[in-house]
């Protein structure tokens, strides 16, 4: 039979790996960062862009991506040439609004979406899914107090066009909780541009920094009824890499505990 002590230790060890994963307990968190004024594409390592550049202008369906360990469709999106509203490095972008959404579904969930954000209105939404299931909801107002140097288009062909709205390259990194496989881009007039995908969480692969990428601006906090809280405190924001252990580094602390265990039953 089983040492009841070394069982108790197996438990906890497995306890710990399923929350690791986020499997037992449904709470999530998301936080939002944006980067210095004139960046248009991702910092973050090991990701992946579409830039709307190859599929031509107008409204399309069924468009598939693939690069970053997965595939993605989007099963509809708008795209406009380039004009004062959108188009980072003065190419197409996508244009989303109440009727015309973006949606992009992914066959492999992710940690991180990034994307270009032009001609920013306060009524510009994303949603973020695990499966059926709707994690996170963005609102652009998180974003109203950038500084005037966002303001206009900062590209070549149009710059300081459209003075009175922002433009600003946003990055969105799950740290806990559920990834998200889908992202609608809806609301009043929301341009964007090179949107981004990394499968592993920030923190896990060579060279990432110990604190997320850009100026951190909000923190959407959900907890187990699915319900979103958004933190805007910048103190109170965790903007640190990778918060949670990973599975293996909890099963070596637990194998680590049984062998203690072990030692100290033989003194």
């Amino acid at each position: 039979m089983m040492d009841q002590g070394i069982k108790k230790a197996l438990l906890v060890v497995l306890a710990l790996t399923t929350m690791g994963e986020g499997s037992i307990f449904g709470a999530s968190s998301m936080v939002v960062t944006y980067e210095v004024a004139g960046v248009m594409s991702s910092p973050v390592l090991s990701s992946y862009t579409y830039d709307f550049n190859s599929i031509g202008t107008g409204s399309k369906s069924n468009m598939s991506w693939t690069g970053w360990g997965g595939t993605g469709t989007f099963s509809s999106v708008k795209v406009n040439p380039p004009d004062q509203y959108g188009g980072a490095n003065n190419s197409n972008y996508a244009f989303s609004s109440d009727s015309t959404q973006t949606t992009l579904v992914l066959s492999t969930r992710v940690s991180y979406f990034g994307m270009w954000w032009s001609a920013g209105d306060s009524g510009n939404i994303l949603d973020f899914y695990s499966g059926a299931t709707k994690i996170f909801t963005f609102t652009s107002s998180v974003l109203d107090g950038l500084s005037a140097s966002y303001n206009g288009n900062p590209n070549s062909a149009f710059r300081g066009q459209n003075s009175a709205q922002k433009y600003a390259y946003i990055n969105f990194f799950v740290q806990s909780g559920e990834q998200i496989d889908k992202v609608i881009a809806r609301g009043s007039n929301f341009e964007s541009d090179n949107w981004t995908l990394r499968d592993p969480a920030y923190g896990l692969v060579v060279g990432d920094g110990a604190t997320l990428p850009g100026t951190a601006v909000a923190q959407y906090n959900v907890n187990d009824a699915g319900s979103q809280t958004t933190v805007t405190d910048v103190s109170q924001i965790n903007n640190t890499s990778v918060p949670e252990p990973s599975s293996l580094s909890l099963i070596a602390l637990g194998l680590g505990s049984l062998l203690a265990l072990r030692r100290c039953r033989k003194v």
